[in-house]
């Protein structure tokens, strides 16, 4: 495995050794398995400014609505000020069955900063079940609740 140190270590989080990475000038990344029908995990990093200061369960708190408009539940990171939620959806693309995950994670940068990490990974909906599959979902599911955020508020 291999560690991404995504625009300068806002974020970091690990990916195999194998999955390149492309990035946008001004937006996003890519990281993906270089070989056909392999899934593509994004990553888009929104930051606010609160008017107020944040509290201590302000990462919480700051996924809460989204939880509930996605029927799952908010978990806290240990030790990092974040908190995230994940869920799947479904879509049809040019006549392919798609799914996708999604894990957002909210780090606040006190006192008045609030990050929203989302991550999206897209598969071929009939290579879900297959092994290999379940275990990368499983993979990013261990990096991304274990993701590390700079402490400082970056650009």
């Amino acid at each position: 495995m291999k560690l991404v140190n995504y625009r300068g270590g806002i974020v970091k989080f690990r990916i195999p050794d194998t999955w390149e990475e492309e990035y946008e000038d001004e937006g996003g990344g890519t990281f993906y398995e270089d070989t056909d029908d392999s899934g593509i995990l994004r990553l888009n990093i929104l930051t606010f400014r609160s008017k107020s200061q944040l509290g201590a369960n302000a990462a919480v708190e700051s996924l809460q609505d989204e939880a509930r408009s996605y029927s799952t539940e908010v978990a806290a990171l240990p030790g990092q000020n974040s908190a995230i939620i994940s869920y799947r959806q479904t879509s049809r693309d040019d006549g392919e069955d798609l799914v996708m995950y999604y894990w957002h994670i909210a780090n606040i940068v006190p006192p008045y900063h609030c990050r929203i990490a989302i991550f999206s990974y897209c598969i071929l909906a009939q290579r879900e079940h297959e092994p290999a599959m379940i275990k990368e979902l499983a993979m990013l599911n261990k990096s991304l609740h274990e993701c590390i955020f700079s402490e400082e508020l970056g650009e």
